[in-house]
């Protein structure tokens, strides 16, 4: 091979290594989404302020967007967003109902380097007396929810995304779904919690719940500190329990493969306890059979242990 072909071939090699490094650097300004991989115009921020003063339902129909919903300092509801040539907003308000809805159409492009695209959100901020409900569903994004103070119910749910729960005291129902991610809820006060991933991990700290409060995941750990419940059920089929209770009546844990290792704030006497591992280890109190209290633990394969603390 000539000295001249050498040459060639490692200023070639040096150029596709320089064009691989550049287009990875440019896919992660997108966001790692190929929807803004592209050569389209920047993105342009928009702000939308309800006309009414008494909008009480608040319906977000999302398809790729990270979504926010907080607590503002105004007297109407907001909503700021980014429309590009892909992505565009529709707000219509119905009486007392805000509808947002997020639209997107496929424009082939080449490059775009918005090294900030990757970084926006939609966020719907609710006033400080807002006590209505929210319905937020969306396929692919990430979800954050922060300092909710009184809204009557919340139903946020994203197939591809994660959700965050940092705040929020919601009067009756908290429900946070998602098929593709992680669920994160902490400081919350609800009547009724249910907290459900297909594959994901669940933590959950802080939480005081009237009522029943309800973790399902499908293959994932569940780490919860600080529990205040009257009822708290717990399910993986592929993933770990670790559960701090300060009060509960009723507390079951099952994992089909996983262990679970629990510590309740109390009394053993206080509660009738049942524990059954199939393949594993079982260490916990004996209980009181006549106790008004119950706990259940069983999991299929792994080890269970269960303890009080004052």
């Amino acid at each position: 091979m000539s000295k001249t072909i050498k040459v060639t071939l490692i200023i070639a090699t040096i150029c596709i290594i320089s064009g691989i490094i550049l287009s990875g650097i440019a896919f992660a300004a997108a966001g790692f989404d190929f929807r803004r991989f592209s050569n389209g115009t920047p993105a342009v921020s928009t702000t939308y302020v309800a006309q009414s003063t008494d909008c009480q339902t608040i319906t977000i129909k999302g398809i790729s967007e990270n979504y926010r919903i907080t607590q503002g300092s105004g007297s109407r509801i907001e909503v700021i967003y980014y429309e590009d040539e892909q992505t565009s907003f529709s707000i219509e308000e119905h009486g007392n109902t805000l509808v947002v809805t997020e639209k997107y159409k496929f424009v082939f492009m080449l490059f775009n380097f918005d090294f900030n695209s990757f970084q926006r959100e939609v966020v719907i901020s609710v006033p400080a007396d807002f006590t209505g409900v929210i319905e937020l569903n969306t396929s692919s994004g990430n979800i954050r929810i922060q300092g909710l103070d009184d809204c009557s119910s919340l139903q946020v749910s994203t197939k591809s995304g994660n959700i965050n729960c940092d705040g929020a005291n919601v009067s009756k129902n908290l429900s946070l779904s998602s098929l593709s991610g992680n669920i994160t809820c902490k400081r919350v006060q609800a009547d009724d919690l249910s907290l459900k991933a297909t594959s994901g991990d669940v933590v959950c700290e802080d939480v005081t719940v009237k009522r029943d409060l309800s973790v399902d995941v499908t293959s994932g750990n569940i780490t919860t500190d600080r529990l205040q419940a009257a009822t708290i059920s717990l399910q993986t089929r592929s993933g770990d329990i670790k559960v701090n209770v300060l009060s509960v009546t009723n507390l079951t844990c099952h994992a089909t493969s996983g262990n679970i290792n629990a510590t309740v704030k109390g009394n053993e006497n206080a509660y009738r306890i049942a524990a059954n591992s199939v393949s594993g280890r079982t260490t916990v109190p004996s209980g009181n059979t006549n106790a008004a209290g119950r706990i259940t633990l069983d999991t299929v394969s792994g080890d269970i242990r269960l303890a009080f603390v004052s």
